[in-house]
């Protein structure tokens, strides 16, 4: 046996054991659960409803929020394994809801028994209430993935039992040995193979294309001689944990918050997020302040938007306050349209969202951000980019009054003197 079968041997021996490792864990559907791809690797999750496999309780509402590592090409595989909730027209009443930033879709009823394969397709796509037992999907979610259940007043039947697990486009993660491939400074092809064992050491193998490096916890031997697995002009490919720093500053807008941002004239934007998706009874606030003694206008973007949706907004809505009291409210889903921006004072009622669109106000007083939901149905929420821009007048405050002084030219245009002599 040649170098090169000792090496292939030993990897599959170390595929076999660290497949060993993996453990499944099972997951109750209560309350809020979050699960981090960087913090849950090697593991294969049950994620089911309540009581399963007796009938989960009336009046029950749960949320599991899954995120994956963006950093290392971060997916999720996830197969319906068991489901029978009850079934109504649009899932109205009972239902299991999946959800991202871009995309729901509901399910209700008893599950198909059509699957055995892996779905690549778009998920969201999928446009059946009753989903298809046995079937691998692959999801890369756009932002965090969202398990959200909930019962109504009635319920007889068992829920639902749903397996997961984390994946990774950049590594094939297969029983806890991460394979990454990658050329030296001499164009030779290279594979990293790591594994979660304790002790690291690098094993030269091999290939057509060059050669390829594994990382265990023993050497290789050939013949008589044994070749120590430690290769230390092998480049090293580290592969980064740290999310990308957001431009802006986040501000989540749930449950009964209340929240503040002080602008500045530097022109700083913040983004208005809620939970995906947001809560019943949600009834949060953000209040956004100018500088003090600063007039100027407050922008308004969204980013994303997904609520109830009502003509006048009458359910759930983001509505933004002026110092007035005045209310304008938006609902409803988002669109791509044409691009602009108007006075939000022109603005009531909006049941579609222009994501396209820019609205301001003129104001030095303090305006509200408010998110306010009924009790009944939820959606992915919304995201909101606000900024203040400062403009040419400066203002002195005193106690009882606040004047306002135009900034005075320093140079005026020279006016040239003209007779008009009109003749019949």
């Amino acid at each position: 046996m040649d170098l090169m079968d000792r090496v292939n041997k030993f990897i599959d021996l170390l595929e076999k054991e660290n497949q060993r490792n993996i453990t499944e864990k099972r997951i109750e559907c209560s309350g809020q659960v979050t699960l981090n791809q960087k913090f849950n690797t090697n593991m294969d999750y049950l994620l089911h409803s309540k009581n399963n496999p007796t009938d989960y309780p009336i009046n029950h509402y749960c949320l599991i929020i899954l995120n994956i590592d963006e950093t290392i090409g971060g997916f999720i595989e996830l197969t319906f394994k068991e489901f029978n909730v009850e079934y109504s027209r649009n899932c109205f009443y009972d239902y299991l809801t999946i959800s991202d930033d871009s995309g729901r879709i509901n399910f209700c009823g008893i599950g198909l028994n059509k699957g055995n394969s892996v779905d690549n397709t778009e998920f969201f796509k999928n446009r059946l209430n009753q989903p298809i037992l046995n079937k691998k999907y692959k999801i890369k979610p756009n932002g965090a993935l969202v398990v959200h259940f909930k019962s109504g007043k009635n319920s007889i039947t068992s829920g639902f039992t749903l397996k997961l697990n984390f994946r990774s486009e950049n590594n094939s993660n297969v029983g806890g040995i991460q394979i990454t491939t990658a050329n030296n400074n001499n164009g030779v092809g290279l594979t990293t193979i790591s594994s979660s064992t304790s002790k690291e050491e690098t094993i030269i193998r091999p290939t057509n294309n060059g050669l390829s490096t594994a990382k265990g916890s023993t050497s290789v031997k050939n013949g008589s001689n044994v070749t120590d697995a430690k290769e230390t002009n092998t480049p090293t490919i580290h592969l980064s944990t740290k999310l990308p720093k957001p431009d802006n500053d986040v501000i989540l807008c749930s449950g009964k918050s209340n929240s503040e941002i002080n602008f500045d004239c530097n022109r700083k934007d913040y983004d208005i997020v809620s939970q995906n998706p947001y809560l019943p009874l949600t009834n949060c606030r953000v209040y956004l302040k100018p500088p003090k003694g600063k007039n100027g206008v407050i922008y308004f973007k969204f980013k994303s938007m997904h609520l109830e949706l009502n003509s006048i907004c009458l359910y759930d809505r983001v509505r933004i306050i002026d110092e007035s009291k005045q209310i304008y409210s938006f609902c409803g889903e988002q669109f791509i349209g044409n691009r602009g921006n108007s006075s939000i004072r022109n603005h009531r009622y909006r049941s579609k969202v222009n994501l396209n669109w820019t609205y301001f106000i003129k104001s030095n007083k303090t305006i509200k951000v408010n998110l306010n939901t009924d009790k009944d149905r939820e959606y992915s929420g919304f995201r909101l980019t606000t900024y203040f821009v400062c403009d040419n007048l400066q203002y002195k405050t005193t106690e009882k009054t606040t004047t306002a002084i135009p900034t005075i030219p320093t140079t005026f245009p020279v006016v040239r003197h003209i007779d008009c002599n009109w003749q019949k």
